[in-house]
């Protein structure tokens, strides 16, 4: 069986045990206090858009930093296809901003269980984005950013990428093949 820090793969199945059993771990691993982990139940539903439709909806987890939410997290089935749910993620990301002035949510993350993806809200390109496709400067400013995303603190004055050593610890986890 193939088993990671966060359990056996065999343990993962639908929505329900990627979150149980692989979301819950991963945010407690990032260091996150039970108080800054919001779980659906405690999340507010909002309207966002799919489509020319639009639904109300909440993520699965919403993760705070000083009483804000600064990034959410989407748990998905094994045999999901992530690409499919950026965009619903990202909306909420804008509908939760747009009821804020300072834009709190900068991030959301998406997983199956097999693999996490994180994004900026406002991008549907996950991180960290190839080098070709980064600039020299964004790539400075991408090795020291978003330490918060790891250890619950206040994010920087800037708002640069976050840091690829960052998503190559536990966000990045992926069970070998």
């Amino acid at each position: 069986m193939t088993e990671s820090k966060f359990g056996k793969l065999a343990d993962l199945g639908n929505e329900a045990t990627v979150e149980q059993f692989f979301v819950a771990r991963l945010l407690k691993d990032l260091g996150y206090k039970d108080g800054q982990i919001k779980p659906k139940a405690t999340i507010d539903e909002l309207k966002i858009s799919k489509g020319r439709k639009s639904e109300k909806w909440r993520p699965d987890y919403a993760v705070t930093v000083g009483a804000k939410v600064r990034w959410i997290c989407e748990a998905k089935g094994v045999e999901e296809d992530l690409d499919d749910w950026v965009g619903q993620s990202q909306s909420y990301c804008l509908a939760l901003n747009s009821t804020q002035s300072d834009n709190p949510v900068e991030f959301f993350m998406l997983t199956n269980g097999v693999t996490t993806r994180v994004y900026r809200w406002d991008d549907a390109t996950p991180w960290p984005r190839p080098r070709s496709e980064t600039s020299s400067t964004e790539t400075r400013r991408t090795r020291r950013s978003a330490p918060f995303l790891r250890r619950g603190r206040s994010r920087p004055r800037r708002r640069p990428l976050p840091s690829p050593r960052a998503s190559t610890s536990s966000v990045g986890a992926r069970y070998p093949t």
